[in-house]
């Protein structure tokens, strides 16, 4: 819904980010919605549960008001961008 949302409104340079195990329908189906509407995609997968070590960077991140492990992946994802 966000990025059509984007797209409605004329926003260009949108870069669709998504995480999930790879082969699943999340990443799958956000692939090809960031496709169609001609978006940059980056897919961060889960398999590998080495962000999970890192605890103390996401509760810092989030002021420890999230679920931990979804604070991680999403900060270890963010990580990837320049």
């Amino acid at each position: 819904m966000n990025v059509a949302k984007g797209k409605v409104l004329g926003c260009d340079g949108i870069l669709a980010v998504t995480f999930s195990q790879s082969g699943y329908l999340d990443g799958r189906i956000a692939k090809r919605i960031a496709a169609d509407f001609g978006f940059d995609f980056l897919f961060f997968s889960l398999d590998n549960v080495n962000y999970l070590k890192d605890i103390e960077d996401p509760v810092v991140a989030n002021d420890g008001q999230v679920l931990f492990s979804g604070a991680a992946h999403l900060l270890a994802m963010i990580r990837l961008l320049d």
